[in-house]
């Protein structure tokens, strides 16, 4: 008969799981998982060897069925016993006992013993099952961990608002959208301070009355003037001297936008000048993207406006006759 392996099992074995680590089938966040040796039983000769958790998942307990070793080899047979003396013959007798057994061979070569040992321990996806994997054979086995992740903790609170950040550069000016339908006429304004007659000697004291129309040379006639500080007419060219004021220039603009349709320009996408059918000219300049400056031209006179912005707000305009 076998002689019984004494196998002591070794100190406990304790795996520190750090913060914020789960452990196997989804324990709370963070913790220790301990891992014990229980039972050792001796197995059969040639079969396999078992390591089984006989505990939880966060306390291990090891239990190990290793096998038992071959039989040694049958020792030499003990020597003869001495001839006993030729006895008579004598009748058929009963069979005798057995003889004695022979003496016990000598103790074979104790077998290997077995090893157990920890290998890599690895973090595994969060939700994912725990394993324990040999990655030795089953006389030196080495145990190779993974360890499920705890699951993302909840969102934390909004961060405050970042600082608004430089406004960025002035975007292309988009295609020119297509005219819009002429608009119904408008009512007849009330009569201008002169009107001019057919005849060739009307006096005029004050403005020309305009209602967009054209003055042709059989209306006002070749040679007709106004009064100092006013329109001057040599034939058809009609000239703006220094007496304007900037009232006036405002109606000389409104009677020339409400004429014919003005020759518009556009730079980069962008309008910059507008030619009126009576001559008249405005030109617009930006900066940033914003409308900064409009000149308004008649002859030799200019109305310009001047517009005064701040964070982006319209704050003030300004007029003035050059």
């Amino acid at each position: 008969m076998a002689e019984e392996i004494d196998i002591t099992p070794p100190a406990p074995l304790v795996v520190e799981i750090a913060a914020g680590y789960g452990v196997p089938n989804g324990g709370g966040g963070g913790g220790t998982v301990t891992v014990n040796v229980g039972s050792t039983t001796t197995g059969a000769p040639g079969s396999n060897a078992q390591v089984t958790n006989t505990g939880t998942s966060q306390a291990v307990v090891l239990a190990f069925t290793i096998p038992r070793g071959d039989t040694g080899a049958t020792g030499p047979q003990g020597p003869a016993g001495a001839t006993g003396l030729q006895g008579p013959q004598g009748a058929q007798g009963a069979t005798g006992p057995t003889g004695p057994t022979g003496a016990t061979g000598p103790q074979g070569p104790a077998g290997t013993a077995a090893t157990v040992n920890v290998g890599s321990t690895t973090t595994g996806a969060a939700g994912s099952t725990a394993t324990v994997t040999n990655s030795g054979n089953t006389s030196a086995a080495v145990f190779e961990f993974t360890i499920p992740r705890g699951d993302t903790g909840a969102t934390g609170p909004q961060g405050p608002t970042g600082a608004t950040g430089p406004q960025g550069p002035q975007g292309a000016t988009g295609q020119t959208g297509p005219t819009g339908a002429t608009g119904a006429t408008g009512p007849q304004g009330p009569a201008g301070p002169n009107s001019v007659s057919g005849s060739t000697t009307t006096a005029l004291n004050g403005l020309l009355a305009g209602d967009g129309s054209t003055v042709s040379v059989a209306t006002i006639g070749a040679g007709l003037t106004f009064s100092a500080g006013q329109l001057a007419v040599s034939g058809v060219a009609l000239t703006t001297p220094q007496a304007l004021t900037i009232s006036q220039m405002r109606q000389l603009r409104t009677n020339a936008m409400r004429g014919s349709n003005p020759t518009l320009t556009y730079t980069n996408g962008v309008l910059t000048s507008i030619e009126y059918g009576d001559g008249s000219t405005a030109t617009l300049s930006y900066t940033n993207g914003f409308l900064t400056q409009t000149a308004y031209t008649v002859g030799t006179r200019t109305l310009r406006k001047v517009f005064t912005y701040s964070n982006n707000q319209l704050v003030s305009v300004t007029e003035t006759l050059i």
